[in-house]
């Protein structure tokens, strides 16, 4: 069994200096944790410049805010050094990145080999082309970041949104590795996760592509 990620869940752009200091501090221990465990992915949104962690606030998009997030994921990773967990950032729809190409840009950016692409596709789909074109749109996210993805997540209780699984899945497989890790989150008990991953099986069954 592996643990697919450790999560940060603070805000390290936060405007108060000793909640961002704090935060910062929490982060390098959690992608330590994540070295030490052999925990491939550690997790966090990119954080906001409000006072909500994870608040939509005009300053997230300033040039500002990119460089402050370029600045923290680069001293989180090299205060720790990892040399096989990856700090990444999960896409949110009001904060960067919220889209593939603004997280290629932070990929170049940050320039590290150990930040790698926290893939949500239903964060990143925040329009309403995005949601009418969305396995067109989870098919370019796979292609321009492949080779960065480090965890992928399924945001709906699979069988209760409009997302096709076997599509999904069959771009999966085709442009990531096989043993990435794909995610099922925010169900309420045992039962519903269960039987969100007998959807998710059955799709991969007809689309052809092995699961373990």
């Amino acid at each position: 069994m592996t643990v697919a990620e450790a999560g940060v869940w603070r805000n390290v752009l936060s405007p108060d200096r000793k909640e961002r200091e704090a935060a910062l501090h929490y982060a390098r221990n959690q992608l330590a944790f994540a070295e030490e465990h052999g925990i491939p992915c550690c997790v966090n949104v990119a954080g906001s410049r409000g006072q909500r962690w994870d608040g939509a606030y005009k300053d997230n998009y300033s040039q500002e805010t990119y460089d402050l997030i370029v600045e923290s994921v680069q001293d989180i990773i090299d205060s720790v050094q990892p040399k096989k967990a990856c700090y990444s950032l999960e896409p949110m729809p009001w904060m960067l990145p919220d889209g593939p190409d603004e997280y290629l840009q932070m990929i170049q950016g940050i320039d590290r080999v150990q930040f790698k692409v926290h893939m949500d596709f239903v964060n990143m789909i925040n329009s309403p082309r995005r949601f009418l074109f969305a396995h067109e749109f989870i098919e370019e996210c796979l292609q321009k970041l492949d080779g960065n993805v480090i965890s992928l997540i399924h945001e709906a209780a699979p069988g209760k949104g409009s997302l096709d699984f076997r599509l999904v899945l069959k771009s999966i497989d085709r442009h990531l590795s096989k043993d990435m890790p794909v995610l099922l989150e925010h169900m309420n008990s045992f039962e519903e996760y269960a039987a969100a991953y007998d959807h998710v099986a059955q799709a991969a069954r007809e689309a052809g592509v092995p699961i373990t």
